[in-house]
């Protein structure tokens, strides 16, 4: 005949699992991501999708700025090296 487990001690016996579970983890490291909104389209995005040069900040999207150089180009406003 099967004895029935102990609820109390069933409950200690868990706890004490997770406890020791949670004191051999490793502390996770959770970089929050700063949002930036376009000057362009003002859509809110990732710090990491706005336009960098020589170092400064734009605080314009990738897509935007592809979209300004799309247009730049076949508008032959962009002057040629030769």
């Amino acid at each position: 005949m099967k004895q029935e487990a102990d609820p109390k001690q069933l409950k200690d016996k868990i706890r004490s699992k997770m406890e020791i579970q949670i004191s051999q983890s490793k502390p996770v490291n959770v970089k929050q991501k700063t949002l930036v909104t376009c000057t362009v389209c003002y859509e809110i995005v990732e710090q990491n999708d706005i336009i960098e040069f020589d170092g400064a900040s734009h605080d314009i999207c990738n897509s935007c700025f592809v979209e300004y150089l799309t247009t730049q180009i076949n508008n032959n406003k962009v002057l040629s090296n030769e």
